[in-house]
């Protein structure tokens, strides 16, 4: 069956609906088995897509099997399959290596000993703490060589061929990218190319061509092996191959965890601050989540504010109370707008929030407005002023990069000591809480996916939130209103967007010889959503830590390039934006070129700047980044560049976050009003439900609009728009990761679109 032949059904059957309770339920079924159905099939080609992607390993196990469980092909794999990084500690881990495809010495011997010991052999980890000058000479020999990009497809027409299947049977081929253009870029390993517009910004923020200190690879990590005990040990170079020095003499070894001093770490706080008598004080309303960055590369994590709105007029009840990974977050805390914290520990409060509380503690709201009231007439003397998310990246030497973001700010007068603080009236409670109901999704890597995992990964996840979707819709009765509770929730994958736009800040670039650019910490990028009680949505991306260090080659080993790095993020702002937006207030490369650029070094040259702004470029100058601004800020949308004077890291930068592409009103919500993502999908359904009460027709329609626009808004179609800006104003080619978000765009998304507006015009208006 077609899509465009099902919805013309759909049509028919809707149009011919009666009065009769049966026929209607008839009818709502037959609909929701049509489109559920489909959504199954489209589940289905996306999996055939994804077995299509080339078989390069993206587990351990994997990567076993495809090696006969042999220890010296696995040995061999490893130092020829994988680029050698000379980042200090553990930061990528097995997966990690996998994924990007290269590594330093420490990870890359951390992938191969998880490949040995699944494969059935005893192995450990040697190390030498200050490897000598032959040694150093050695891995500095392998820095150079960079990371390897490798095709997403040994054979790109036939999934090609696979997708002008799809896109015909969903009656969507006139939607596909040009296939020629894809096939040629899905069989491409070139690297990136940097355009001399790239190259001039970067050369505006930095010296290219100068060198920097000498730079030390650090520590060297090797393995060895054996089949069982009283057998030899077998030594095996994964960072250097044939290329490592005979007789070294370990210094220790590693068996086990690997030691705590070795490991990166990401923690995630969430604070609120609070007005209380004319003093401020800042509270966390969470436990802070913290974990290692290696383990997180197919880890998404989900942050948000699920929000209470009572009613108008009881600005005492309005409420937030963190939830993480879609269940309240461990340690959370309920906040109310009128500065009283409660702790959530003492109530029984359902997934989402907010069941019973009021009447539970409405004593103690009552006396957080009594409190509130009780100051002057235009300013309460206790009131919830900002609420701000920290990350920060915590390394092994014991030191910490912060990045902060003020979700909230209601104060007029921040920074300003010559009176108390005072509220900003023109922020209604309504739009205090528009500001704090939103959902952000991380990703947390130490290195952007390579091609194969990327396309591997987004097939792999849209296609189980389909049949999720499906799953959870087939679950409705129409007969008694409900949706079976053992359907369960979304499952929590990466939204596509996040893969995609990781993989393409990640591409290698094309260099001078004797010279490279690797990741020495984590790339930490997000998708925040909000949505407002008017019914419209707005989402943004935000990079928040997209470290890079610059090498060279120097007549005695390596120094750092610092031109490296800045020109390394002047390319991802660069992608960033055509990722996201469309307007030219994106235009972060044009910020530098085309006006006159001054450098800040101290918050005394952001006089004069909104005040959000000001906060923003404040905590830049607190974490050691140099500011460069335009002459003349732009006082609608403030724009500014951070950079390193080391280099290490260069981002475009506004009061919302780093290199943050913002969309007004992306989309708006039909039917629910409330955030449509991951962690709320579920609930949206069940309100769906509870809206339309005993009018299960439209609750049944409701549901179908509102899970297409969970599938739909995951952010899946940003990529085709953006190829052409990613081509032609970045200056490179139109890279797979595009190319992957506009087939799922051009097919999914569009034939989803197709049929849900004819149920929606039919049956929902």
């Amino acid at each position: 069956m077609r899509f465009r032949n099902f919805a013309i059904a759909v049509q028919a059957a809707l149009l011919g609906i009666t009065a009769p309770a049966l026929a209607e339920e008839t009818a709502i079924c037959e609909m929701l088995d049509g489109y559920t159905g489909e959504l199954v099939a489209i589940a289905g080609h996306l999996q055939t897509m994804s077995s299509l992607v080339d078989g390069t390993p993206l587990d351990v196990e994997m990567a076993v099997e495809t090696n006969d469980f042999m220890g010296e092909a696995l040995a061999e794999y490893v130092s020829s399959q994988i680029g050698f990084a000379p980042y200090q500690g553990a930061i990528r881990g097995a997966g990690g290596v996998l994924a990007s495809g290269s590594g330093n010495a420490l990870d890359q011997s951390l992938l191969l000993t998880a490949m040995l010991e699944h494969a059935g052999y005893d192995a450990q980890i040697l190390y030498i703490a200050e490897p000598d000058a032959e040694l150093t000479a050695r891995l500095a020999s392998a820095a150079l060589h960079g990371t390897r990009r490798t095709p997403a497809f040994s054979d790109p027409s036939r999934f090609a061929s696979a997708v002008e299947q799809f896109a015909a049977r969903s009656g969507m081929q006139h939607e596909l990218p040009d296939l020629a253009v894809m096939i040629d870029a899905l069989s491409s390993d070139a690297a990136e190319p940097v355009s001399a517009r790239v190259r001039a910004v970067a050369e505006r923020l930095t010296d290219m061509e100068e060198g920097g200190a000498p730079f030390n690879p650090g520590a060297y990590h090797w393995v060895r092996y054996r089949l069982g005990a009283g057998m030899s040990w077998t030594e095996a170079h994964p960072a250097l191959g044939d290329a490592a020095p005979e007789g070294l003499s370990p210094d220790g070894a590693i068996t086990g965890t690997v030691p705590e001093e070795l490991l990166h770490y990401v923690r995630i706080e969430l604070h609120a601050e609070l007005l209380e008598s004319g003093t401020l004080r800042t509270v966390p309303v969470m436990d802070a989540w913290r974990q290692p960055v290696a383990a997180l590369l197919d880890v998404p994590v989900t942050l948000g504010l699920s929000v209470s709105r009572p009613g108008t007029g009881n600005e005492a009840g309005a409420s937030v109370v963190p939830v993480l990974n879609g269940q309240i977050a461990p340690g959370a805390s309920l906040v109310t707008l009128t500065g009283t914290i409660l702790d959530t520990g003492v109530m029984e409060m359902d997934r989402y929030g907010m069941a019973g509380v009021f009447s539970a503690l409405g004593d103690q709201l009552q006396e957080g407005a009594q409190v509130a009231s009780g100051g002057p007439a235009d300013q309460p003397v206790r009131a919830l002023t900002g609420m701000i998310l920290k990350v920060v990246w915590m390394r092994p030497d014991g030191t910490e990069r912060v990045e902060e973001r003020w979700l909230l700010d209601r104060l007029v007068n921040r920074g300003d000591t010559a009176g108390p603080p005072r509220l900003d009236l023109s922020i209604t409670p309504s739009d205090a809480m528009d500001q704090l109901q939103f959902v952000r999704q991380f990703f947390i890597a130490p290195a952007g996916p390579g091609d194969a995992y990327l396309m591997r990964r987004s097939l792999d996840a849209t296609s189980n939130q389909f049949e999720q979707v499906a799953a959870i819709l087939r679950s409705f009765d129409p007969a008694t209103g409900e949706i079976d509770p053992e359907t369960g929730s979304l499952p929590r994958t990466h939204t596509p967007l996040l893969l995609s736009l990781a993989t393409a800040l990640d591409q290698p670039l094309d260099l001078p010889q004797g010279h490279a650019v690797f990741r020495h910490g984590p790339l930490i990028i997000s998708q925040h959503a909000t949505a407002g009680s008017d019914g419209e949505a707005t989402d943004y991306i935000d990079i928040l830590m997209n470290p890079w260090t610059g090498i060279k080659a120097a007549t005695d080993g390596l120094e750092s390039w610092p031109g490296g790095s800045v020109l390394r993020g002047v390319f991802d702002t660069g992608v960033e934006v055509a990722f996201g937006i469309e307007d030219e207030a994106g235009d972060y490369l044009g910020l530098l070129l085309d006006s006159e650029t001054r450098f800040i070094r101290d918050a005394a040259g952001l006089a004069g700047w909104p005040q959000a702004a000001r906060l923003a470029a404040a905590h830049d100058l607190e974490q050691g980044f140099v500011v460069a601004a335009p002459a003349a800020i732009d006082r609608d949308f403030p724009r500014w560049w951070r950079v390193d004077a080391e280099g290490g890291e260069v981002l475009g930068r506004s009061a919302l976050g780093g290199q943050v592409a913002l969309e007004r009103a992306i989309k708006e919500m039909k039917i629910v009003a409330g955030l449509i993502s991951d962690m709320m999908t579920l609930h949206a359904l069940y309100q769906c439900l509870e809206r339309f009460g005993e009018n299960q027709a439209a609750g049944a329609c409701c549901m179908v609009v509102t899970g297409t626009s969970a599938l739909v808004g995951k952010g899946i179609g940003r990529g085709l728009r953006g190829a052409g800006a990613y081509a032609a104003d970045v200056g490179v080619s139109a890279g797979q990761a595009l190319l992957g978000l506009a087939i799922l765009h051009g097919i999914t998304a569009g034939t989803l679109e197709v049929t849900t507006a004819v149920i929606d015009n039919t049956f929902c208006s």
